[in-house]
């Protein structure tokens, strides 16, 4: 994990408006604890839509009146997971293309 949020610190050093965390249990008590009212999901597609709905109704429910955005994918990226992003790296392929630039290959370690 620590691997992880080092990533996301290095890919949001110049946005003064994120803040990296993490948490463990439900995302909505997280929510709850830092004050956060709006959830922002990405979706590819309709299963997608499907998943993050229900989810969303619950965590609405559960974290007390957060609100769930949901941004759509453009095509060209609706495909993309980081299931198959670590399958390209695990058969030794070029993942660079769905990775980060800020992000170095070489430190990729999949788990």
């Amino acid at each position: 994990m620590a691997q992880r949020l080092d990533w996301l610190e290095q890919v949001f050093a110049d946005e003064a408006k994120v803040e990296v965390g993490h948490f463990e249990n439900l995302t909505a008590h997280y929510c709850t604890r830092i004050g956060a009212r709006y959830l922002v999901r990405g979706l590819r597609n309709a299963s997608d839509f499907d998943y993050e709905k229900t989810i969303s109704q619950l965590n609405h429910i559960v974290g007390e009146g957060i609100e769930t955005v949901f941004l759509i994918s453009q095509p060209e990226f609706s495909h993309i997971s980081s299931t198959i992003v670590r399958e390209i790296i695990i058969g030794g392929g070029d993942a660079r293309p769905f990775i980060p630039t800020k992000i170095n290959i070489q430190d990729f370690k999949v788990q």
